[in-house]
């Protein structure tokens, strides 16, 4: 493909539409993969509270087709990123272009990361919202809105964890300095606290404290990522002259 500054409009939104077509496909052919094994990713999703409920005709089958589609939209992330990096690379030039397919290879890995991590507390945090049922107030979960949570939950984490390529990007631009997250390094401890007791709000100080040394481990990500990526931060490093001035 020509370098897109001389691509016409026509050929722009040519090129634009087939990758589309190709993301398109990917997620529909790895939704399909992931329909095929539908069972067993509902029987480890819905594994920490055991037997669910559906309210509606439609519900059961509503469900698999939405673990289908989400299992299918995280297996077909690389493709649906190296599309929107291919179709844009050409007008940015090579070093941003580099950067661009870097930034994306790392969100995606760090989405991975947060994922996983919120499924693997899923059950602690099932565990103790269970906790408050009484023989009078039994609980009866609904698949819908179980899946619902727990894709809420463990996609959210995977969002959280986006955190250390926010930083780049907020520090690239001036809005976010290492010396300014330093500075409120208080705020950042109490923030990582709260955060992990809603992500899994267990009753022991233990499970507390091992759900916080990621999120932790994620500030201090941001806080190198920062002074890293700071007007003049890699400069010593023999850093592409390029990049810095992306």
């Amino acid at each position: 493909m020509a370098p897109s500054a001389k691509l016409t409009l026509v050929e722009h939104v040519a090129e634009l539409r087939q990758r589309l077509l190709k993301s398109l496909a990917a997620l529909a052919a790895l939704s399909l993969l992931c329909y095929t094994r539908h069972d067993a990713l509902y029987d480890f999703m819905a594994k920490p509270v055991g037997g669910l409920v559906f309210t509606r005709p439609t519900e059961a089958m509503m469900v698999m087709l939405k673990i289908s589609f989400l299992g299918g939209l995280v297996l077909a992330l690389p493709v649906l990123l190296y599309q929107a990096w291919a179709y844009f690379a050409p007008a940015l030039g090579p070093a941003r272009s580099r950067l661009l397919a870097a930034c994306l290879g790392l969100g995606w890995l760090l989405f991975l990361l947060g994922l996983g991590f919120g499924l693997a507390v899923l059950p602690q945090t099932m565990r103790f919202l269970l906790g408050f049922a009484r023989p009078d107030l039994t609980p009866m979960i609904s698949a819908e809105k179980y899946v619902s949570f727990a894709l809420l939950t463990s996609f959210g984490c995977g969002l959280v964890f986006q955190a250390p390529l926010a930083a780049f990007f907020l520090a690239r631009v001036g809005l976010l300095t290492r010396r300014g997250l330093l500075r409120h390094w208080r705020v950042a401890v109490l923030g990582i606290l709260v955060l992990a007791a809603l992500i899994c709000p267990a009753p022991d100080l233990f499970t507390w404290m091992v759900v916080s040394v990621p999120l932790f481990l994620l500030y201090l990500a941001s806080l190198w990522v920062a002074g890293w990526a700071a007007p003049g931060g890699g400069a010593e490093a023999g850093e592409d002259p390029e990049i810095r001035r992306a």
